[in-house]
């Protein structure tokens, strides 16, 4: 793995560019609804899901939710000097976006705080966005739906600045991500959603008859001038193996 040259930034030049490794396990017999059991016992997480909705099977067990709102909060995560730096950045980019969609009530409620899963040590930042004082209620039943729209894609997932980390990200990886890094959740009819970002999942699209299965996994980082290829490489691998323990395979 190469480092990517970024974007000189304020936070010392430590622009993340989120490189992705697709994987098709393939000759797999298992039925979907174990593999996705399976996948729940080695990597448990939160924001787990399993939908069957033929031809199209999706099974995830993420750790990371991307936005939650009764009032919009969306929690970052990352770890080490490096992931601090990387973490701030984001931190500015979605207080940005919530900005755009609420106005001057936005604020960071936690920085890089630890959360501890089964499987993995996490730093979590929390920013809060509220609309003004006095506004109309009528205008709360959509802004939830605002705020996803200009928040997406997750920053976490393309790096920042989202414009020119996704224009590079097209050119290095030359292929669609398809659903992953993209988020997946739900939304009521109150108003409130609660929006996780995909990753540590896998995708089935039923194109072919046979019995033999191919799995989309996708898998990756965030590289800035601070990262090490070797750590890099080891940490998208530990990413990977976490989804595909749930096949009995690893990287």
């Amino acid at each position: 793995m190469s480092l990517i040259p970024g974007i000189a930034g304020k936070h010392g030049g430590c622009v993340p560019v989120n490189l992705t490794r697709i994987t098709v396990p393939k000759e797999a017999t298992i039925p979907a609804w174990e593999r996705y059991k399976q996948l729940r016992q080695v990597n448990p997480a939160p924001h787990s899901a399993y939908l069957r909705l033929h031809p199209t099977t999706f099974l995830s067990s993420p750790p990371e939710r991307f936005l939650s709102y009764s009032r919009p909060r969306v929690l970052l995560l990352a770890g080490s000097r490096k992931e601090i730096a990387e973490n701030l950045m984001i931190v500015d980019l979605i207080r940005q976006d919530l900005h755009n969609a609420v106005g001057e009530n936005v604020n960071m409620t936690k920085f890089c705080g630890v959360e501890e899963y089964e499987t993995v040590w996490q730093l979590v930042s929390v920013i809060e966005g509220s609309l003004p004082e006095g506004a109309p209620v009528t205008v709360d039943d959509g802004l939830g739906w605002e705020v996803l729209r200009r928040s997406l894609p997750p920053g976490s997932m393309t790096g920042a600045p989202k414009k020119r980390s996704v224009e590079l990200l097209k050119s290095i990886e030359g292929h669609e991500r398809g659903l992953y890094s993209g988020v997946f959740g739900c939304w009521c009819a109150g108003g409130g959603g609660d929006w996780s970002v995909i990753i540590r999942s896998c995708f089935l699209h039923d194109s072919k008859k046979g019995s033999d299965e191919e799995w989309i996994v996708g898998a990756g980082g965030a590289i800035t001038a601070l990262s090490d290829p070797e750590a890099e490489w080891e940490e998208m691998k530990a990413k990977l193996n976490g989804v595909l323990c749930g096949f009995g395979a690893s990287s």
